[in-house]
């Protein structure tokens, strides 16, 4: 009895209800609900839409169709049956920074920022270890086979799905993982870069004509007897999966609110399979790239952990169509890929345009939206061949902020300079949205099936965050919020993103609007929580989704998030060199300092 009675004690304590009155704000982390929320009502009504449950579908975030976390069952229960086996002559390289101190010198010095040069203290080489990881693969069912060697469809490794490709066709796993990494409490840094070949898929992309087709992924941190290890104690800052050495384009990705609130599915997050008929077509070697910390309190015991890496791959094309990665992100104005600054205490509004170079439609459920959730507010994305910075009103808001300066330098709009909140920008937007629809200036046609009021409707909305009280305590690795002792502190969810079903057309323009809360909440920071060199929070603002274009066949798309300073629209990432030649700002470190540093120096085949 008082087992059960902690369990349901536990699962009060974590229940999203708890959290919003811990947080002191909104807080939304149902990801499968279609019904749509309060704020696409008043978006939509302002559109002349006036019930959007009826005249428009809205979608949730779907696992490949899958509500209920069978597939991710599904792999636990695989990989339950792995023994584990060293590749010999493979390992990987760790750089470990012991503190936040010794990382964030360390980065400031390698991306040039430290201006003037005495500007960074010097970086303290006695916290930062280098070393060599192991990399094990996973051999199953005593065969002697390892899972990403099998072709054969009666192979233990294999499983057979008939939900993919439309047919009878063989779905594989390839399985392995990286370690030992060392956690030394109090929030450290493990980086590892460029690990080369993931699963070998090399040898399967070469004997299948060159190609191959992935359908699912699971990453997550296990500890060394290979139980999974949630956000806490060890956050993905970011873990990338690419087929080159750009880490700016990866199909697949994973960060610190990728995993789910436990009462919508915890860490059966980090298993995603795509729909049905479709996946991403890889024709060269897979890249690994991840950054990680050991959140729990400082004198915590130091523990040991793997990372592991599963890819779900078919040889057959799949029947409905090979999506494309497609990434927005918010125009750099700190090191690192889409990184930009907001007052610590204040609230904010970011926005960012783009003009869609092919006509194509999403997958359905695939959106996925990367931010601190600490500070996240809530998200508006705009898409249509009308839609405008000047349609939104955001120029107005541009004008009244700074109106003698470049627009890069407008953002982010603080509303309490100017007498106001995030809630009368909402309502400045919300007006403008309602005059367009009655202005004749505005198209009156259709567009790929939609009229003008849809045009005006958003595509994809995020009402508000979602976040989870836990605590991390010094012998435990994890602990119920409300249990006694240890760090309680705001850990990162996946948000609940509701997108309709979404087309676009060449020349089409996407606007997203992002809404940043003023607030000291004490949270477990993607940045670490004790960055002395800089003055504003680092924030992210990145959609992200599964595109599919009608007559392209490719494999990634990435918008630098910096259209408006030239021809830098989505950039097909053929290679970095076509990226900054079709894009040469990025070159600029200020403002992108990743995307040209990884670019640059590399022969990129």
């Amino acid at each position: 009895f008082l087992i059960i009675l902690g369990i349901l004690l536990g699962s009060m304590v974590n229940s999203p209800l708890q959290n919003e009155k811990a947080a002191g704000m909104k807080i939304d982390c149902k990801i499968f609900s279609d019904r749509p929320t309060a704020e696409i009502v008043r978006l939509t009504n302002a559109a002349g839409i006036k019930d959007p449950a009826t005249e428009q579908e809205w979608l949730p975030w779907v696992n490949g169709g899958d509500t209920n976390f069978s597939s991710a069952r599904a792999y636990f229960d695989l990989r339950s049956n792995c023994r584990w086996t060293t590749q010999k002559g493979h390992h990987s390289k760790l750089v470990h920074y012991s503190n936040d101190k010794a990382y964030n010198s360390h980065n400031y010095h390698y991306w040039g920022l430290c201006q003037p040069p005495n500007h960074c203290p010097a970086i303290p080489v006695d916290d930062i270890q280098h070393s060599r990881m192991s990399r094990q693969r996973c051999d199953l069912g005593g065969t002697g086979e390892s899972s990403s060697s099998s072709s054969s469809s009666s192979s233990s490794s294999s499983s057979r799905d008939n939900r993919y490709n439309g047919g009878n066709n063989t779905i594989h796993w390839t399985i392995e993982r990286v370690g030992l990494i060392p956690g030394i409490a109090g929030y450290d840094w493990s980086v590892a870069s460029y690990i080369k070949d993931i699963g070998l898929l090399s040898k399967e992309i070469k004997a299948n004509g060159g190609e191959l087709f992935v359908v699912g992924s699971a990453t997550f941190p296990t500890d060394k007897n290979g139980e999974p290890l949630g956000y806490p104690p060890i956050h993905i800052h970011h873990f990338h999966i690419h087929t080159r050495k750009s880490w700016v384009a990866p199909i697949i990705e994973v960060h610190g609110d990728s995993e789910c609130h436990s009462a919508h599915g915890g860490i059966n997050c980090l298993v995603r399979m795509l729909p049905d008929g479709v996946a991403h077509r890889i024709t060269s070697p897979l890249y690994v790239d991840f950054v990680l910390n050991h959140v729990r309190p400082k004198g915590s015991p130091a523990i040991e952990y793997y990372m592991e890496i599963a890819i779900a791959w078919t040889r057959q094309r799949p029947h409905k169509g090979v999506g494309a990665k497609i990434s927005f992100g918010a125009p750099a104005q700190r090191h690192g890929p889409f990184v930009y600054g907001i007052p610590p205490q204040k609230s904010s509004v970011f926005w960012y345009s783009h003009t869609h170079r092919y006509d194509g439609s999403f997958v359905p459920g695939q959106q996925v939206f990367h931010a601190h959730q600490i500070r996240a507010e809530s998200l508006w994305v705009f898409s249509g061949p009308n839609i405008s910075r000047d349609i939104l009103g955001l120029t107005k808001l541009e004008q009244q902020a700074y109106p003698d300066s470049p627009y890069v330098t407008k953002l982010p709009y603080i509303p309490e300079h100017f007498g106001s909140t995030v809630e009368d920008v909402k309502k400045h937007i919300l007006d403008h949205i309602a005059l367009a629809t009655k202005s004749s200036s505005f198209s009156s046609s259709t567009h790929s099936g939609r009229s003008v009021k849809e045009q005006l409707s958003p595509v994809c909305v995020i009402e508000a965050p979602c976040l989870e009280m836990k605590s991390t305590t010094m012998n435990g690795l994890t602990a119920p919020g409300g249990s006694e002792g240890g760090s309680h502190e705001l850990y990162d969810r996946r948000s609940h993103i509701q997108c309709r079903r979404w087309a676009t057309k060449r020349g089409d323009t996407l606007i997203v609007v992002a809404f940043n809360h003023g607030n000291t909440l004490k949270g477990s920071q993607g940045m670490g929580k004790a960055d002395e060199m800089i003055t504003s929070y680092p924030q992210h603002c990145g959609l992200r989704g599964l595109f599919i274009p009608d007559d392209l066949d490719v494999q990634y798309f990435i918008d630098p998030g910096i259209s408006y300073l030239g021809n830098c629209n989505q950039v097909e990432l053929t290679s970095c060199r076509d990226a900054l030649e079709s894009c040469p700002y990025l070159l600029n470190p200020g403002h992108n300092a990743s995307i040209s540093h990884q670019c640059l120096g590399d022969d990129i085949k």
